[in-house]
């Protein structure tokens, strides 16, 4: 039976990929090497990851991504760049990333899968791809495609605040007080 819970976070799924795939139209310019992004986010391995996110009680973010795709790149760039989404990625989260096309084996509730194997389990098809969890590792949602920074901060408030358990993302959007 669907819960007024369940109700709403598949409502959220919804909203959060037709944003992403909204963003996904604006450009399809290259921007330039995926290690040089100019950040400061300290991104992670998944297992390093997972066990910091236990220990310090915050979700998981995982950017899960290639190093052909432009808009990771653009993603990487742009908008891991900005203040306001380091600010709350800082806050809430600890920041993963995750090559879909990369063997790299990582050991997982004892068993051992490549990264590009764990992006399949987690239903990534298109990238970038912006998969949540909670502390637990349990999934909560994932965003497809790019996403200018000042909607992804407010997908990153509305996940890393704990607002999905209690609203939908429209009734979050309608109450945050950040510019649209």
């Amino acid at each position: 039976m669907l819960t007024r819970s369940k109700i709403a976070t598949i409502g959220v799924v919804a909203v959060l990929i037709v944003i992403g795939l909204a963003g996904g139209v604006l450009d399809t310019s290259d921007s330039g090497p995926h290690e040089s992004d100019g950040s400061t986010i300290r991104w992670l391995s998944l297992d390093e990851g997972i066990a910091l996110a236990k220990q310090a009680n915050k979700q998981i973010l995982v950017d899960v991504y290639t190093d052909w795709c432009s808009w990771c790149k653009k993603m990487d760039k742009e908008v891991y760049t900005d203040r306001d989404v380091q600010e709350v990625l800082q806050a809430h989260f600890v920041p993963v990333k995750l090559d879909a096309e990369s063997a790299r084996q990582l050991t997982l509730s004892n068993r051992t899968i490549s990264e590009s194997r764990l992006a399949q389990e987690m239903g990534v098809t298109g990238y970038p791809t912006t998969v949540f969890f909670d502390a637990d590792f349990q999934p909560i949602t994932k965003v497809a495609g790019y996403i200018e920074s000042r909607q992804f901060a407010r997908i990153l408030r509305f996940i890393g605040e704990d607002h999905y358990k209690t609203k939908t993302y429209e009734e979050f959007l309608s109450t945050d007080g950040s510019p649209k």
